[in-house]
Order: structure tokens, then C-alpha cells, then sequence
């Protein structure tokens, strides 16, 4: 690649990115209830107005599920924990964990559109819904009304929140130990609390009202009212149950999730792409083809038995057989020497598990080569049997 158009390409990558920096960027309207995030849907808001208006109170926070988090942070005095989110969804021990937790006299306020079936079914709730746009509309003035049930809270005005928020109630729960805290124009359940043990569980089926949109342009009182019933002097604020909790913050992460970084990310790995296909193909030698290295074992048997045959000198080959049995005997046996007398065929047998009358005539046979000058085929074969059927019986 040329110095000019490397030079060429780096203008255009500039001017890329001072074009996509400079472009009005749209409303970001995902859902994060997150206390770092400032976007309509973030919880930036909420969490400085509590700082502020609670000053009093001791605010940690939670960026694990609360199973670790109890083991490594145990809470030492009655607590509230906060936990703002779309869907509220803890595994089996996470709820254990919380239920715990109340029973022990903490407070747990939970604000979610959704609840996950095994949360709903140990409370004996039902829940049902009514959607709409998830982006509010500043110009049309179409709202709902929200009340509160608590005399003490309830006014002769209602609380209106703009009607594209999800509007989603309990339809069924245990009247026996639940209680109604608040409901809709429609007189639909919203806002509800159960005791647990010494604790208690408000459950919030409304967490845009939490938002930094609807505390910024919407009713922050109705906000503040539902969050009153906190009591305690340690809040604990949840950042892990979080529609992005499985996110992980990296620097791709980062660079990815900003239009800008992300386009010139994109051409610089397409231009690394198309860099390293042609100056591959045009510097890359050929691959020489490596054959494996043959297996000639078979072929060397082969020769030598061809050369024994050709000689036809049987009695060497017979003594070199005996020669590799007597290396046999010694390293399966551990018989340091080989004696040829009835003794050693007796204990050889009683090692070997072999009938002693075939270790006789085996060494019997070997004795009589010895004296021979020559091995006639017939006695190299009932030799070679001896040794096969030894084998063959050997323990």
C-alpha cells in the first residue's frame, strides 16, 4: 500500500469521525434505571433527590445478587433495599435470600414492570397489562390518574402520570396479607404490601414513575409519597438487577455503543481486512507438502525372514527364539538364571501357571539343537509350537 493512500485513507477516517460527532444525536430512550445514567428512562435523578432529601440515611450499594451480597455486606441494622428495573427476575436462591432478609425486619421496595413467574407465584400474585408507547409524547396532554389508598396520603386530587407509560396492576393476590396501596382511575391494583416475617414487601408496578423523565416533567410527588414508607437508617440502592446487568463494561463496549466510534471501528477492521488479504497474497511463499515418515516395521520382518529362509539355517534362528524367551523369563518372572534341570522346570512351572511336561520338552528340544549342526523344518515348527503354546498358558 502506497504513502498516498495510506495518507488518503487517514483524512477520510477523520473526516468521518468529525461528521458523526457533529450530528444531532436522537433521544436515547432504552431503559436503564441506573443511578450513572441522565437518558429519560435513567435513574440519575431519583438517586440525587435521595441523597438530598435523606440525608440521615446510610446509602450503600449493590452491584451483585443479593445471595453474594449478604455474604460479603451482611446487613447489620433494619435496612430498605431499593430496586428499580424493568424486570425483576432472581433466581431461586436470590429470593430465598431476599425473603430472608425481610423476615429478619429489612424493608424491600421493588418498582418493575414485569415480575418473574417464580417471584409472583411464592407471593400469590397475578399481573396483567396494558401497554403502550414506550416514548412520551410532550404534546399530547392524555394521561392516567394514579391514587393512593392510605388516608394519610390520599388527597382530593389525583396524581396524573403521562398515559404512554405502561400501565400494568395486579389482578389477583391474597387479600389476606396483602395490602392495597395504591390503584389507578380504573381502580386497578398498582401499588401493594405484604409483611414478611418482621419486614414487609412494597411492590410497585410502575418503575417509569421513578425515572428521570417523570421526575423532571411529570408528578415527582407521587415518587415521594410511594418511597415515604421506607423506614430505617440504611438504604441499600440496587444496580444489579438492572436491564443491562449482564452488560460488561469494556472499552469495545464503550467504542461500540457510540455511533461515531462504532462506524470508524467498522472501516478500520474493514480496511485491516482488505490490508492483510492482498499484501498476503502477494508475499506468502508456497507451503511445501510435508510428507508423514513411513512405517516400515512390516517390511523389515519381512526381509529378515526372507534372509532366514534363503539361508535355510534354522538351528540360529531357534537359538536366537530362545535367546528373546530366556529375556521373557527374566523380565516377567524375575528369573536371574536359566538352569536346565527338573528343579527349575518345576518352579518355573508353578510361576508361569504352564503344565511342567511342555517346559520340559521345550528345553529338552533347545539341548538337542545345541548338539545338532543343523535344524531340520519339522523340528523348527514343533519347536516354535512349544514356545506359542508357553505363551499362550503363561500367567
Amino acid at each position: 500500500m502506497k504513502k498516498k493512500h495510506i495518507i488518503l485513507l487517514v483524512v477520510l477516517f477523520g473526516i468521518l469521525i468529525v461528521v458523526e460527532h457533529n450530528r444531532p444525536k436522537p433521544v436515547n430512550w432504552n431503559l436503564s434505571f441506573s443511578k450513572n445514567d441522565k437518558i429519560p428512562y435513567g435513574g440519575y435523578v431519583l438517586r440525587k433527590l435521595i441523597e438530598s432529601s435523606f440525608q440521615n440515611k446510610k446509602i450503600t450499594e449493590n452491584h451483585q445478587g443479593l445471595y453474594l451480597f449478604q455474604k460479603q455486606k451482611p446487613l447489620s441494622d433494619t435496612a430498605n433495599l431499593l430496586f428499580l428495573t424493568y424486570t425483576f427476575d432472581p433466581d431461586n436462591l436470590e429470593l430465598e435470600t431476599l425473603l430472608s432478609l425481610i423476615k429478619q425486619g429489612n424493608n424491600a421496595f421493588i418498582s418493575a414492570t414485569l415480575f418473574e413467574k417464580n417471584f409472583l407465584d411464592t407471593l400469590h400474585l397475578k399481573q396483567e397489562y396494558q401497554w403502550g408507547s414506550m416514548i412520551p409524547s410532550f404534546e399530547k396532554n392524555d394521561h392516567i390518574k394514579m391514587y393512593f389508598t392510605n388516608p394519610k396520603l390520599k388527597t382530593w386530587k389525583s396524581y396524573a402520570i403521562n398515559k404512554s407509560f405502561v400501565n400494568n396492576f395486579f389482578s389477583s393476590f391474597d387479600t389476606a396479607t396483602t395490602y392495597v396501596l395504591g390503584k389507578d382511575e380504573y381502580n386497578r391494583v398498582n401499588f401493594i404490601r405484604i409483611p414478611y416475617g418482621k419486614g414487609n414487601i412494597y411492590i410497585n408496578s410502575l418503575p417509569l414513575v421513578f425515572t428521570n423523565y417523570n421526575l423532571l416533567y411529570g408528578n415527582r410527588e407521587y415518587a415521594f409519597n410511594a418511597l415515604s414508607y421506607l423506614s430505617g437508617n440504611t438504604l441499600v440502592w440496587d444496580e444489579y438487577y438492572k436491564p443491562n446487568k449482564l452488560q460488561v463494561s469494556t472499552p469495545i463496549r464503550y467504542i461500540l455503543s457510540q455511533p461515531a466510534l462504532k462506524a470508524a471501528y467498522i472501516v478500520l477492521i474493514i480496511g485491516l481486512v482488505i490490508y492483510l488479504v492482498f499484501e498476503a497474497k502477494r508475499k506468502q511463499r508456497v507451503i511445501p507438502v510435508i510428507k508423514p515418515p513411513l512405517n516400515t516395521s512390516l517390511e523389515f520382518a519381512e526381509t529378515i525372514g526372507r534372509l532366514y529362509l534363503n539361508k535355510a539355517n534354522h538351528k540360529d534362528l531357534a537359538l536366537k527364539k530362545f535367546n528373546y524367551f530366556c529375556e521373557f523369563l527374566r523380565t516377567k518372572y524375575y528369573i536371574t538364571e536359566i538352569l536346565f534341570d527338573t528343579v527349575f522346570y518345576e518352579k518355573l512351572a508353578e510361576k508361569s501357571g504352564v503344565n511342567h511336561e511342555i517346559i520340559a520338552n521345550l528345553f529338552n528340544k533347545i539341548t538337542q539343537f545345541k548338539s545338532q549342526e543343523k535344524v531340520r523344518d519339522e523340528e523348527l515348527i514343533q519347536f516354535n509350537s512349544l514356545m506359542e503354546e508357553f505363551y499362550k498358558h503363561a500367567k
